[in-house]
């Protein structure tokens, strides 16, 4: 049954024969306590219908699963006790190891996974002080290199488009876009700093963010939005405005959604590296898992602009 010792190809085809008839099938938990692996890995996602996020899921569990391991997707959204529950629940799984995008209030469910002897591989967030392996990316140079794009073209009024200030990345990204325009010797007007706390999924706040900047008397000639989604919500409001990007309005985005290429005009964006940071992810995990206890990683991954249609030089008109 578990393939690992030789038998005749007759009597092997008889066992699965008699399994078949007794719909018998071997028990996952217990094998594990034997060999003290259960061949699973808790991935715990903020938002699992994110566009980047859903990207970085399937990538991870296709990584994972090439290794032989399954994934036990889990959508915290930013909830402690989302969180919580599902950290009880994966260490009753017995998981061998987590992938995990933290908050600062998830320092003491990350301690109950250490207690357990169980690697965890912290994305994109950081906890310090604790031993745990982490990927992470390069936001504030991402955000600076994208608003640096912007006033290198002749933007001078630009608009800064952001959602969920609190967590780690996005702070980066404001951050390093505000930075860049002070090296610039600009000053970003305060009203066209939007950093927007909302429920609402980032396409509907990138929408009505889009619209309500199209009521000024004096409009932003170029849009920089902290996420893609948030790019693309504004970019579907200044259509149905019939603002033309990028010759009346440019507007870039952050993360290089699979979306990004296809929309209209093609955005222009911050590429995130979702495939490499998932495989990264994975490849610390399986070291880990293989080596024992051992110095914690931490890998730092680039941003890099990918120029498309909907930025330009500003209208001259």
């Amino acid at each position: 049954m578990n393939g690992n010792y030789p038998v005749r190809e007759e009597l092997q085809m008889r066992v699965i024969e008699a399994m078949g008839q007794l719909d018998y099938h071997p028990n996952a938990i217990a094998r594990g306590l034997r060999r003290q692996r259960t061949q699973s890995i808790g991935v715990l996602i903020p938002q699992v219908n994110d566009s980047y996020l859903g990207m970085f899921s399937h990538m991870v569990e296709k990584t994972l699963f090439a290794h032989h391991y399954r994934a036990l997707l889990c959508s915290i959204e930013e909830s402690l006790e989302k969180e919580t529950a599902y950290i009880e629940s994966i260490l009753q799984q017995r998981v061998d190891g987590v992938i995990m995008f933290p908050r600062a209030h998830s320092r003491e469910n990350v301690e109950r996974l250490l207690k357990e002897n169980i690697p965890v591989v912290m994305i994109e967030r950081k906890l310090p002080d604790l031993p745990v392996h982490h990927v992470l990316v390069r936001n504030y140079e991402g955000g600076y290199i994208g608003m640096r794009h912007l006033i290198d073209l002749g933007h001078r009024d630009i608009a800064l488009v952001a959602a969920y200030f609190e967590t780690y990345p996005m702070s980066e990204r404001i951050q390093g876009a505000l930075d860049a325009e002070r090296d610039a010797g600009i000053t970003l007007r305060p009203e066209n700093v939007l950093i927007i706390e909302s429920s609402e999924r980032r396409f509907e706040i990138g929408y009505r963010v889009g619209n309500e900047l199209l009521k000024r008397k004096t409009r932003p000639t170029a849009i920089f939005a902290t996420t893609d989604e948030l790019a693309i919500g504004i970019l579907h409001a200044l259509a149905r405005n019939g603002v033309k990007v990028p010759e009346e309005i440019s507007v870039i985005g952050f993360d290089n959604v699979p979306l990004a290429p296809f929309v209209y005009p093609a955005l222009t964006t911050i590429d995130q590296p979702a495939v490499e940071m998932a495989e990264t992810a994975a490849a610390i995990l399986m070291r880990a898992l293989q080596n024992g206890a051992g110095q914690a990683e931490y890998i730092m991954l680039q941003t890099k602009l990918v120029e498309r249609d909907s930025t330009a030089p500003p209208f001259r008109g």
